[in-house]
């Protein structure tokens, strides 16, 4: 079956030719993979950010990382380009999603913060 659903946001991400349905739901699974893969790497480098400069530094270099990402996404004509922008975007949130919580812990006030982590928790 020749089909081609490879595109997202009305954008064609892969060249014009006709691919089988087969390679069309791989690329849509690295596309969406490369996301995960990107959050894990960021959670790993937002500790050591967090401890080495301070929490509201590392929650500013996942934003500035999101951005960037989010950026690349949308401006993206090629699959390539798609999932670099989906890596450096989940780089972002894995910066935000490992140290948002320890910031809240730190900053809020000791009477909230079964909110805030009920909050953080269904993120």
């Amino acid at each position: 079956m020749l089909v081609n659903k490879s595109r997202m946001a009305g954008r064609n991400l892969v060249p014009e030719h006709r691919i089988d349905a087969t390679s069309t739901l791989l690329i849509t699974r690295i596309i969406t993979a490369m996301l995960e893969m990107g959050a894990f790497v960021g959670a790993l480098f937002a500790g050591v950010v967090a401890d080495k400069y301070s929490r509201k530094m590392s929650i500013a270099v996942g934003v500035v990382w999101f951005l960037a990402g989010a950026a690349l996404q949308t401006t993206s004509f090629s699959y390539s380009q798609m999932v670099v922008g989906r890596t450096v975007g989940g780089i972002g949130i894995g910066f935000l999603s490992s140290t948002a919580p320890m910031y809240v812990s730190e900053v809020g006030q000791v009477s909230f913060w079964w909110l805030f982590a009920s909050i953080l928790k269904d993120e």
